[in-house]
């Protein structure tokens, strides 16, 4: 009762802390090397003890470290979650296979090989233990299932998972420590399967061994044998996952080795999974080959001093574990016999129940019959009475019909009679009809005889007229075919005519093309012509100009004369005389030369007014062609 009472404390105590307590039996003990069986530790009645001090607090689980997210599938309280199922006991199946290589020796290899990627501790409820580095570590994260001839195989990617994840046992102590032992198994871990979804932790040694939710691992049955499992992780809602789920009290028996089973072939199929049967690597696995086992024996050996204490110190703790398996085995059986008890309880109660269910049903069946007998006679009253009124029916039909069958004779003796009296008319009427006959026979054979005189006069103007019309048809075939002839001769002449009209159309479109082209020719001679003028032009303006600048420079030169002129007159009287003569003369000859160049340019005038209009008069003959 003590040890119920405790188991409950702890269950109570798991669930305030947010984690999830193992709902199943884990598989009897296993025999160690020297044949006898090693105890498990008994469940941590003290789950307050910190590790040791230089280990940092807990962080984000060991999967979120590593980056991997899963889909979650719809929220698991859209449909209500499963009931657990009454627990029958664990289920085992039999297999008969040889697992490749050899154990671990001993636990001396697991101190010696595992202290570089971690380190040892000894804990107050299961003495030396391992502890991974990261202390948000998660077991059964880092790799992938492998479906081998042992069933359900961890192939971890982990450095140390060779080890853990195939000997001894992970235990929750405030961070996952692992605690060492030499029996060898695919994978130590608990299931949990429902509608498509599996999920698998840690398994620890006790059926109230507690587990973190967050430690729980949930995959789609499609992703749970993926070579990259933790992708497909669910990362949130893990509590609605475990209560949506029951666990899989499933395992293995191979001669005296016992393992978990993990999910079945059945739920398999339901799920569509096909594994692929994978080659067993013992390597890879933590088995040794004869090399392997000899250089790890040598290993302990070296170093069996070192752990001479550490081992001594372990087997105390031991001891003291298997007091507390037996004790908590003794709660277990105490369990059992309650659950038991229950069982027939409930038994006893589904069988009342069915009785109560049989005397509801057989009464429901007598009165059924009941009315069942009660709705014959019903049925047979109402066939009764329906024979009644059917034998009254054909009473009253049997008295119409025969009603009916004499007014049916009655009508018929008058319809003879009247026959008859409509027979003698009809013979009356077929003898006048005879007379009209033969005297219509008789006008017909004249009639036909006059028309056979009138068709044959017919017939005779018909030769005629069809001799008429061949000679017709022949003198129209005739003129037909001199029409055609002039039709012919007509076509030729036309056909003529077009090639005159296309020749013709071709010289003219040669004369246009070469009046055309004498056209561009002026135009282009044209063009020479004022550009010839225009260069005339620009000559005649640099003329003027220079004409002009001429001119300031005899005023100019004049100007200065003339003021020389007058200082000379002062002095001079004489020589003023003849410098006014000497100036006019100068000024005559420039008059002559101003007149000269005048003259010039109006003779180059009148040349360019000739050329214009002998350019027009080109132009216009051009047109007029």
């Amino acid at each position: 009762m003590r040890a119920a009472n405790t188991t409950r404390l702890l269950i109570l105590s798991g669930c305030c802390l947010g984690c999830y307590v193992q709902p199943y039996n884990p598989p009897p003990a296993q025999p160690g090397p020297s044949g006898e069986a090693q105890p498990a530790p008994a469940a941590p009645y003290d789950q307050t003890q910190p590790p040791p001090a230089e280990q940092p607090p807990p962080q984000q689980p060991y999967a979120q470290q590593q980056g991997w997210v899963g889909q979650p599938p719809p929220a698991p309280t859209s449909a209500p979650p499963p009931s657990a199922p009454i627990d029958s006991g664990p289920v085992y199946d039999t297999v008969n296979v040889r697992v490749a290589g050899s154990d671990v020796p001993s636990i001396d290899v697991f101190y010696n090989d595992l202290a570089p990627h971690g380190s040892w501790y000894s804990d107050p409820t299961y003495g030396w233990v391992f502890a991974p580095p990261s202390p948000s570590y998660v077991p059964y994260s880092n790799g992938h299932w492998a479906y081998t001839d042992y069933g359900y195989t961890w192939q971890s990617a982990d450095p140390f998972g060779w080890a853990t994840d195939h000997y001894g046992r992970w235990v929750w102590a405030n961070r996952w420590v692992w605690r060492p032992d030499t029996t060898w198994g695919p994978a130590w871990v608990q299931w949990r399967e429902g509608d498509g979804y599996v999920g698998w932790a840690p398994a620890g040694y006790t059926d109230d061994a507690v587990v973190p939710e967050t430690s729980w691992r949930f995959v789609g049955a499609a992703s749970l044998f993926a070579p990259d499992v933790p992708r497909f992780y669910v990362s949130a809602n893990v509590g609605g996952y475990l209560r949506a789920t029951v666990p899989v009290r499933r395992y293995v028996r191979n001669g005296n080795q016992t393992w978990v089973g993990g999910p079945s072939d059945d739920w398999l199929r339901r799920n569509r999974v096909q594994p692929r049967r994978e080659t067993f690597d013992p390597g890879r696995f933590g088995r040794y080959n004869d090399q392997q086992r000899v250089a790890a024996e040598r290993r302990a050996r070296e170093h069996q001093h070192d752990w001479d204490a550490r081992r001594r110190q372990d087997e105390q703790f031991r001891r003291d574990m298997q007091v507390r398996q037996q004790r908590a085995d003794e709660a277990r059986r105490g369990q059992a016999e309650n659950q038991r008890r229950a069982m027939e309880q409930q038994r006893r109660t589904q069988a009342e129940q069915q009785r109560q269910q049989a005397e509801q049903q057989r009464q429901q069946a007598e009165q059924q019959r009941r009315m069942e007998q009660d709705r014959q006679r019903q049925m047979q009253e109402q066939q009764r009475q329906q024979a009644e009124q059917q034998r009254r029916m054909d009473d009253e039909n049997r008295r119409r019909a025969a009603d009916d069958q004499r007014r049916m004779q009655e009508q018929q003796r008058q319809q003879a009679q009247d026959q008859q009296r409509q027979a003698q008319e009809q013979q009356r009427q077929a003898e006048q009809q005879r007379r009209q006959d033969d005297d219509n026979r008789r006008r017909q054979a004249q009639d036909q005889q006059r028309q056979q005189q009138d068709q044959q006069r017919q017939a005779m103007e018909q030769q005629r007229q069809a001799d008429r019309q061949r000679d017709e048809e022949n003198r129209r075939r005739q003129a037909q075919e001199d029409q055609r002839r002039q039709q012919d001769q007509q076509r030729q002449q036309q056909d003529q005519q077009r090639q005159a009209q296309d020749q013709q159309r071709q010289g003219d479109q040669q004369r246009r093309q070469a009046e055309e082209n004498r056209r561009r020719q002026a135009q282009e001679d044209q063009r020479r012509q004022q550009d010839q003028q225009r260069q005339g032009q620009d000559q005649q303006r640099q003329q003027q100009d220079q004409q002009r600048r001429q001119d300031e420079e005899n005023r100019r030169v004049a100007e200065q004369q003339r003021r020389q002129q007058d200082h000379d007159q002062r002095n001079k009287n004489n020589d003023n005389k003849n410098n006014d003569n000497k100036n006019n003369d100068n000024k005559n000859n420039d008059n002559k030369n101003n007149d000269n160049k005048n003259n010039d340019n109006k003779n180059n005038d009148n040349k360019n007014n000739d050329n214009k209009n002998d350019e027009r008069g080109k132009r216009e003959k051009h047109d007029h062609h």
